[in-house]
C-alpha cells in the first residue's frame, strides 16, 4: 500500500528479483483496472530509476511528482508494477495507492 498527501512528491524504493535482464518497468495507477487511460504512468528513466544491484535483486526508486496527483480526488486507486524482459512480462506488485487530503494546494503557494 502506498499512502501520501495529494500534490506532494512521493518516493519509494522497491526491489525486483528476476532471472532475466529487465528491459522495462511500468508503474500504472487507475481508478479501476478497466479504465482505458491511466491516471499516473511511470517507466524506466521516466519516474523509475535503477539505484542499486544487491543479492536480493535490483533496487529501483519510484518518483511520483507533485503534479501527478495535484488534481486527483482524495481516496484510493489501484496500481501495479509490470516488469518486462523482451517479450516476457510479469506483474511484480499490485496494491492500493491512497491519497490523503492536503490543505496547502498549488494555488496557495505564493
Amino acid at each position: 500500500m502506498l499512502e501520501f498527501y495529494r500534490g506532494d512528491t512521493f518516493q519509494q524504493h522497491f526491489t525486483v528479483s528476476w532471472n532475466n535482464p529487465i528491459t522495462e518497468i511500468y508503474f500504472t495507477v487507475k481508478q479501476t483496472s478497466d479504465d482505458k487511460i491511466p491516471l499516473i504512468r511511470k517507466k524506466l528513466t521516466d519516474g523509475i530509476n535503477l539505484m542499486d544491484k544487491t543479492n536480493d535483486g535490483e533496487v529501483y526508486l519510484l518518483t511520483i511528482d507533485a503534479e501527478d496527483t495535484e488534481n486527483l480526488k482524495i481516496g484510493s486507486y489501484s496500481y501495479d508494477f509490470e516488469v518486462l524482459s523482451g517479450k516476457l512480462k510479469q506483474t511484480a506488485y499490485t496494491g492500493t495507492l491512497t491519497l490523503k487530503e492536503d490543505i496547502t494546494r498549488k494555488r496557495d503557494e505564493y
